[in-house]
């Protein structure tokens, strides 16, 4: 029972929790970059979200 359980997390954190992640990366990036100018920690937010978003595709993909 552990294992499905265990399962059920992973696909739960792939589904939801990784894209809703990636988007208040971008989104804080975005916000500190109109602020502040283009900065090492703007775009470093918004490259994770990029990297995030693609890792969440490339799983539905994956998926069907």
């Amino acid at each position: 029972m552990p294992v499905v359980i265990t399962l059920i997390r992973r696909y739960l954190v792939a589904r939801l929790a990784l894209p809703l992640a990636g988007r208040a990366m971008g989104a804080a990036g975005r916000r500190l970059e109109a602020s502040r100018g283009p900065g090492a920690v703007s775009s470093g937010l918004q490259k994770g979200s990029r990297l995030l978003s693609r890792r969440a595709r490339r799983a539905d993909d994956e998926r069907g």
